[in-house]
């Protein structure tokens, strides 16, 4: 059974808008990551309570919106790659809604498109892997779980100051004067001073035995921010 995706506002006809078919799996899929990855809980749990099988962007207000938005915009790709390794066809199929989001939502005012990755939201537990404070750099490390095949590294490059979270989990990423925050949902006010951020994930248990030629079958996703 087939259902879709939705992509209007509140007055605007569904069927003069965008629309992503789908089969209700995948749809249900969707909500899933969404309800995982947002950080408003109480837009989570709408999606996992009982409801239609389709998903309709009108149901909810704008700020709600838009964390959906950047979601699908920086998350929902590499979700697919780790949900559906060996389905390319899935995968393509997750891209065009990715694609399809993101060109309706930059024509709204939700996306300030890809060079622009913040808020980013990272629902995880990380600890410090590395701090050289000679070269001014510290990396915050997330490694795999039996529910997460992939590690997260967060690196801060040129760190003039810090004021970290005593516990990193849930965590989310932003621009501030001078460098960037870096706050859980109890710690609204971490931030890190630094000149540059990157984030990467994959699923590489093997360095020595990585096959270069083939990167396409790995789980790999790469943001690099430079604040200047």
């Amino acid at each position: 059974m087939s259902s879709y995706v939705f992509l209007n506002r509140p007055g605007e006809d569904p069927e003069w808008t965008f629309s992503w078919n789908a089969s209700v799996g995948m749809i249900d899929w969707v909500k899933e990551v969404l309800a995982r990855l947002v950080p408003s809980q109480d837009l989570a749990a709408k999606f996992l309570a009982p409801g239609p099988d389709w998903l309709a962007f009108n149901a909810f207000d704008d700020d709600e919106v838009r964390e959906m938005v950047l979601v699908i915009g920086q998350r929902l790709d590499i979700e697919a790659r780790k949900r559906f390794p060996d389905q390319q066809d899935v995968r393509a199929h997750v891209d065009e809604l990715v694609e399809l989001v993101l060109g309706w939502a930059g024509g709204r005012g939700f996306w300030d498109g890809v060079h622009d990755p913040f808020p980013l939201w990272v629902p995880r537990d990380f600890v410090v892997l590395w701090h050289h404070e000679d070269e001014r750099a510290i990396c915050f490390h997330s490694p795999r779980t039996p529910d997460e095949p992939t590690e997260v590294l967060l690196i801060f490059e040129g760190v003039g100051e810090m004021r970290v979270p005593p516990r990193l989990s849930r965590v989310a990423v932003g621009l501030v004067d001078g460098g960037y925050s870096l706050t859980t949902p109890d710690f609204p006010d971490g931030y890190v001073l630094a000149e540059g951020f990157e984030y990467r994930e994959n699923d590489i248990a093997d360095w020595e035995a990585f096959d270069a030629l083939n990167y396409e079958k790995y789980v790999m996703k790469i943001v690099t921010h430079p604040l200047s």
